[in-house]
Formats: C-alpha cells, sequence, structure tokens
C-alpha cells in the first residue's frame, strides 16, 4: 500500500497551498497573498542588517517583548565597532514607568482577588512609558548612529 505525502509527514488537515494561485475576482479577500521580490531583496544574518543600516542616522528597531532585543543589539553593535563606526545606543525599557505606576495604571483591569472578573485594558502602549521622555530623545551629534532599540521605540519620535 502507497502512503501519500499528506499523511506520513504532515499532521494537519489543513489544506495544502495550491501549485498555482487561483485568480481572485478584483474586491474580494485574498487567502493566498503574494508579492513578487526583486532579486537580493532578502538577506541573511546581523553583519548584512548592519551594512544596510550603517548608511543611516537614525535608526529604530521596535518589536515585540519576546524579541531578544539584548542579542539583536549586541550583534549588530558587534559590527558596528568593528568598522569603527560609534553607536548612540537608546533602549526603551529606560523610559518605561516605575513597576508601582505600571501596577496602579493596570490594577483596575486585573479583577481584584478574582482574576476571572478581570476585563480587557483601555490602556495603549504609550501609557507604559515616561512618553515625553522618550519622545524628547535627542540625537547625540558626536554618533555616527543614533538607534533606540526596543518595544514601543516608534514612540520616540
Amino acid at each position: 500500500m502507497k502512503t501519500s505525502l499528506k499523511t506520513s509527514i504532515r499532521k494537519s488537515t489543513q489544506h495544502l497551498l495550491p501549485d498555482k494561485r487561483p485568480l481572485i475576482e478584483e474586491g474580494k479577500y485574498d487567502i493566498y497573498p503574494a508579492h513578487k521580490l526583486d532579486n537580493y531583496q532578502i538577506s541573511q544574518g546581523f553583519e548584512s542588517l548592519a551594512e544596510a543600516l550603517k548608511s543611516h542616522k537614525t535608526i529604530i528597531i521596535d518589536g515585540y517583548t519576546g524579541v531578544f532585543f539584548n542579542d539583536f543589539r549586541d550583534n549588530l553593535d558587534e559590527f558596528f565597532r568593528k568598522n569603527n563606526i560609534r553607536v548612540a545606543w537608546k533602549n526603551t525599557i529606560d523610559f518605561l514607568k516605575t513597576s508601582a505606576q505600571i501596577e496602579d495604571m493596570i490594577s483596575p483591569f486585573l479583577g481584584g482577588n478574582d482574576p476571572l472578573f478581570g476585563k480587557r485594558t483601555t490602556l495603549e502602549l504609550d501609557d507604559f512609558f515616561d512618553i515625553r521622555s522618550l519622545q524628547n530623545l535627542a540625537a547625540d551629534p558626536d554618533s555616527d548612529i543614533n538607534l533606540i532599540i526596543g518595544p514601543g521605540a516608534a514612540l520616540s519620535g
């Protein structure tokens, strides 16, 4: 008895991606969105990223809390140091409100002694930062690159 690829490797009932993308009517949802990339638009590794970034004076690297930003910084910084590029690093963690302030902000949403009765927060990302300090960050004129990294970096202005 012949075993099909679908049953021998895949442990899912999800449909396979078709070999050819079906035509989509104008205005209809495209379940298989795709965009053509020109050659050399995808790179690999921190060195190629740092190479692309080195010509910029100001760089903002934002992302989710789960990103290993310290590793990210260390790898980029290694390249910059090797190439004598002076970088003024700022980390968004330095602009977070204190843990006591954050606890006070979120406590109304936690449900008190019974977390079952907690509710969805109306807080925004910028509520967790000393937003004025973050937005008033000044560039270091003695650096080749000013780089702010971490969750909420795009709030820096």
